[in-house]
């Protein structure tokens, strides 16, 4: 089984969301107090994926897995600039920093990549 955090942001630069998942950036050093694996994460935003926003079944349906939509209804895509899901087995120390804001987690099976 896979924990999956889902979040959102409003920040809009590029760099400084980059930075927030880097080993010493906020979702790290706020959110989790712990160790981020590579790979373990994906941010969509709004300049580099603009039709995952036009609707919650465009956005349903880019992940690389399965979210029920009242998970994603939280994230209330016309006031962010963006989304994450963390794969982190660990509770989070917070679910809100600065950049980052955690709306939900929940398990999936396998990654569609692990068969």
């Amino acid at each position: 089984m896979r924990r999956i955090y889902l979040g959102y942001f409003t920040e809009t630069d590029d760099d400084k969301l980059h930075e927030a998942f880097d080993i010493d950036g906020e979702f790290m050093e706020v959110l989790a107090k712990g160790y981020l694996d590579p790979g373990a994460f994906e941010m969509y935003t709004k300049n580099d994926s603009s039709w995952f926003f036009d609707s919650y079944v465009a956005l349903q349906n880019n992940f690389p897995f399965y979210v029920e939509m009242e998970r994603l209804e939280k994230l209330n895509i016309d006031h962010i600039f963006g989304v994450f899901w963390v794969n982190y087995e660990n509770d989070l120390a917070c679910k809100q920093g600065k950049i980052l804001t955690v709306v939900d987690d929940f398990y999936i099976e396998k990654f569609p990549w692990e068969d």
